[in-house]
């Protein structure tokens, strides 16, 4: 397994308030190179579990395995892309993508080749030496995610990073996104309250409840895309998801 909960909880203590239980026994895997989607309401605690996974908080309860060890704090192999681009806006995009490996002290020979492979599949090659603030937001969220691949990790963990654009600029950055997967097979993860992403772009889904989060059901859709019959297949799923996620709202009301 690359990745792996195991029975997480999360209780966060609030000063003067009691108790708010963010996650309830919490478990799933992920294999090398599985796209993963996290998929129910707000508040449903899927931040939160991208926030374990990256090392940036612990589990009250449980266990989070990276790679067969003990996830204990943030490391290079599992990256981050947050709904927000968090650009430099004194470097230009290739310096904001080269950020990175030159931190890591990589020498000249393969990774400036391999930052403008990833431009040229992100359509960023004529953009090169423009500052974020010159850019479109969809623009700049291209670069963001581009920056993430460039540093090379096993694991890319994504929180909504296209909640913010429009139709048109999100189903080219799923164009995108697959591109850059072409060119470099990660694990990946990412968090979505839209059904409609979640089926392009998932092998699997995880539906959580609303608070606390719990799995509620998830959706291996690998087999649907092999079958002859697969948009009756992932109507089916999509259909079954969203019953799913009306069910247990209503049993929590």
């Amino acid at each position: 397994m690359k990745l792996e909960l195991k029975n997480v909880s999360v209780i966060y203590q609030r000063a003067g308030s009691a108790q708010v239980v963010a996650l309830d026994d919490v478990s799933f895997a992920a294999e090398t190179g599985d796209f993963i989607c996290l998929f129910g309401p707000s508040g449903c605690g899927k931040t939160t579990i991208l926030n374990l996974l990256g090392g940036f908080i612990l589990p009250t309860r449980g266990r989070v395995i990276y790679d067969g060890s003990l996830v204990t704090g943030p490391a290079k192999a599992r990256g981050v892309v947050f709904q927000q681009h968090n650009l430099f806006p004194w470097l230009s995009v290739r310096k904001n993508v080269e950020f990175g490996p030159r931190a890591c002290g990589h020498g000249s020979t393969g990774w400036q080749e391999m930052v403008g492979n990833y431009l040229e599949s992100a359509g960023l090659l004529d953009f090169a030496e423009k500052f974020p603030a010159e850019l479109s937001v969809g623009m700049q969220q291209r670069v963001a995610i581009v920056r993430a691949f460039a540093n090379n990790p096993d694991v890319l963990l994504m929180d909504e990073p296209f909640s913010s654009l429009d139709d048109v600029s999100t189903a080219v950055m799923h164009k995108i996104l697959r591109n850059l997967l072409d060119l470099s097979r990660k694990t990946v993860v990412i968090v979505t309250h839209n059904v409609d992403e979640a089926i392009k772009l998932a092998d699997v889904i995880i539906c959580l409840s609303p608070r606390p989060g719990k799995v509620t059901g998830k959706f291996d859709l690998r087999e649907a895309r092999k079958s002859p019959d697969f948009t009756e297949s992932t109507c089916r799923i999509r259909e079954e998801i969203l019953n799913l996620m009306s069910f247990t709202s209503a049993d929590t009301r």
